[in-house]
């Protein structure tokens, strides 16, 4: 039998992981985003 402090552990611990990758993502997509204006930018000049 799983204890609810044990549960809330495990919640806490499925829920988490998911918000930090999903922040990560969207700080990379913007890093993606402003590195390939930089360099499409270089490109033309």
């Amino acid at each position: 039998m799983i204890k609810p402090n044990q549960l809330n552990l495990t919640l806490f611990v499925i829920t988490t992981p998911r918000n930090k990758l999903l922040s990560w993502r969207l700080n990379l997509a913007k890093d993606e985003y402003f590195y390939d204006k930089t360099f499409s930018g270089e490109n033309l000049e």
